[in-house]
């Protein structure tokens, strides 16, 4: 049905338009990738038009949940069935253990508008020492926080380092903050 060569140019055509900058799933038009792709070979634009769709779909999943080689191999099993041959899908994961890790930075540059969080520490401190008797034994957290301007990998020395202390009332606080937050994004994905 498709040589490796040309399954290889499909899955490249479907990986720039989904997930490469400049992309567009315009550029995916059956005939269009038909004429590109396909045009000496006997298979109809419909046929395409249908590998085009199945694989966006298995690409799609895999590189916003960053699948993992076994997880994505299962996910072309189930998915790809009826549509993809045994070798096509050899083909398809072949293709996934080489440009996982590709495709999953342009996602992630993709969703990424602001600096990023990469390292969270604390500690909690409590004063055995101090000259009023009142701010004894009283628990202070100590926060740091390692922020990456936008863009920038966690291995890079550009990281803005940010330490801070709180009591007992806002550590509460930002604690309650947190939780209504995570209320709010579970009622969102439900």
């Amino acid at each position: 049905m498709n040589s490796a060569k040309h399954f290889g140019a499909l899955l490249t055509t479907i990986v720039n338009a989904l997930f490469m900058e400049g992309g567009s799933e315009a550029s995916l038009a059956p005939a269009t990738v038909h004429a590109e792709v396909y045009s000496d070979t006997d298979l109809t634009v419909e046929v395409v038009a249908n590998l085009i769709n199945v694989i966006s779909n298995i690409l799609k999943k895999a590189a916003y949940e960053d699948l993992e080689l076994d997880a994505f191999e299962t996910l072309v099993q189930s998915a790809g069935q009826s549509s993809l041959t045994p070798g096509l899908q050899d083909l398809l994961v072949k293709y996934w253990r080489t440009q996982r890790s590709k495709i999953h930075e342009q996602v992630y540059k993709k969703v990424t508008w602001n600096n990023s969080l990469h390292k969270v520490a604390w500690r909690i401190d409590v004063k055995t020492k101090s000259k009023s008797g009142a701010e004894m034994n009283e628990p202070t957290a100590i926060v740091e926080v390692s922020v990456n301007p936008k863009f920038q990998s966690a291995s890079n020395s550009g990281s803005r380092l940010v330490r801070f202390e709180m009591d007992k009332e806002q550590l509460s606080q930002t604690l309650r903050d947190i939780n209504n937050i995570q209320q709010l994004l579970v009622a969102r994905t439900i």
